[in-house]
C-alpha cells in the first residue's frame, strides 16, 4: 500500500532459492531482492521457509541451524536473528512486537518460543502441547492467538484458555479461564473480547474491560 507504483509484493521459494518480487499487473515480475549478499558471502539467507510480518515491516526467513532472521528496509538488511535450532514455523503479533516460533517437536518443553523484536529478548518458552491435552497423533497442538493489540497472548487447554499479559508474558491474574468444554476460542479484531465456542454450541464471552 505505500508503495508509490502501487504494485503488489510478494515472495516466492523454489528448490534453494527465496526470491522477492514486484509486480503490477502490466509488466512481467521484477525482482527486488534474492539474497544476493549473502550468496556472495557463501551463506544462505533461506533455507526452509519464509513468512511476512502482519504489516510488511520484516521478512523472517529460516535457517534451522541458525534459527529465525529478519529482514526489513529498501534493501532487505539483517535487523534481528533469534536462536530457534529445528524451527518449523514463526508467527508475528498483529502488532509486529513480538515473534513466536516452533520447532513442532513433543518431546521438547521448550518447543514454542516467545521473542521480544525490537530487543531480541526470549521472554518464555512452552511446549507443543499444554499439561494435560491429549497429544493425539491425530490432533495438533492449540494455536496460540494474539489480541489485536498485542496485549495478550492466548491458547486453549483442557477445559480452560490460559491468557499472558505481555510484556513480561505472565498468566494473567495468576490463573487460567476456566472454560468447559470448549472447543474453539477467537479474540475480537478490535477489543480485547474472547468468544469461546464451547459444547452444545453455547458461546462463553470474556471481556478484560468487565473483569
Amino acid at each position: 500500500l505505500e508503495d508509490p507504483s502501487q504494485r503488489d509484493q510478494y515472495v516466492i521459494r523454489q528448490g534453494k532459492e527465496t526470491e522477492v518480487y514486484w509486480f503490477d499487473a502490466k509488466n512481467d515480475p521484477v525482482i527486488d531482492y534474492d539474497g544476493a549478499r549473502e550468496k556472495e558471502a557463501g551463506v544462505s539467507w533461506c533455507e526452509y521457509y519464509c513468512h511476512w510480518s502482519p504489516k510488511g515491516s520484516y521478512l523472517a526467513t529460516l535457517v534451522p541451524a541458525r534459527g529465525v532472521i529478519l529482514w526489513s528496509g529498501a534493501n532487505y538488511e539483517k535487523t534481528g536473528r533469534f536462536v530457534a535450532p529445528d524451527v518449523k514455523t514463526v508467527m508475528f503479533s498483529p502488532q509486529e512486537n513480538y515473534l513466536i516460533t516452533n520447532n513442532m517437536r513433543r518431546d521438547d518443553q521448550a518447543a514454542i518460543k516467545v521473542y521480544q523484536i525490537q530487543t531480541g529478548k526470549l521472554l518464555r518458552t512452552f511446549p507443543l502441547y499444554p499439561k494435560g491435552f491429549p497429544m493425539d497423533e491425530d490432533l495438533p497442538p492449540p494455536p496460540f492467538q494474539w489480541s489485536h493489540d498485542d496485549n495478550y497472548l492466548a491458547r486453549m487447554g483442557t477445559d480452560l484458555i490460559s491468557i499472558y499479559s505481555t510484556p513480561d508474558l505472565g498468566l494473567l491474574d495468576k490463573k487460567s479461564l476456566l472454560a468447559e468444554g470448549i472447543h474453539e476460542f477467537q479474540w475480537s479484531p478490535k477489543a480485547n473480547i474472547l468468544a469461546c465456542w464451547v459444547r452444545d454450541y453455547v458461546s462463553l464471552y470474556w471481556n478484560r474491560e468487565s473483569t
